[in-house]
């Protein structure tokens, strides 16, 4: 597995993990229907200079949060991301969105195509992996999308998947 990006902390990324809070949006309906995954090719990022690491053909993965001690809290879908981040500057005469809805669609977004797992790999499952003890999604599980995987990280949840 390759190295596709660098931090600047020296750890380097082989994917990229896109979290999605299921208490903000029904993320699990949407990937538990054809219409919602199909309509789920776009991503929202934190500014900050990770965004600039983030190119097309760069694995990513989709998780779901949750907790520790969620039953859904883990990886359920693993993709490629498609297209060069861009800010979606969206319609100024479009009145129906509020100024919420504005300032998020100008954070940086990412196209991606996702395949759903047949069965999500969880954070439980994950735990047991020694391989994936130190990812930042454990150690900072607060840090905003894009965040970062190593490729034995990624390669314990293809792994599971059967990849």
């Amino acid at each position: 597995m390759s190295t596709i990006a660098q931090l600047r902390n020296g750890a380097k990324v082989a994917a990229w993990i896109f979290k999605a809070n299921p208490t903000v949006w029904d993320v699990l309906g949407a990937l538990r229907t054809p219409e919602g995954r199909e309509a789920l090719d776009t991503w929202g990022m934190a500014q900050s200079y990770r965004v600039d690491l983030v190119r097309p053909g760069q694995p990513c993965v989709l998780w779901v949060t949750g907790g520790r001690h969620s039953p859904d809290t883990g990886a359920w879908a693993i993709g490629e991301i498609t297209s060069e981040p861009y800010v979606d500057e969206g319609d100024p005469d479009d009145t129906r969105w509020t100024d919420e809805q504005v300032r998020a669609a100008r954070r940086p977004h990412v196209h991606f195509r996702l395949d759903v797992l047949e069965r999500p790999v969880t954070l439980a499952e994950l735990y047991e992996d020694p391989r994936f003890a130190r990812a930042e999604i454990i150690r900072a599980p607060r840090v905003s999308s894009p965040v970062a995987l190593s490729a034995g990280e990624f390669a314990a949840i293809e792994d599971a998947v059967g990849h």
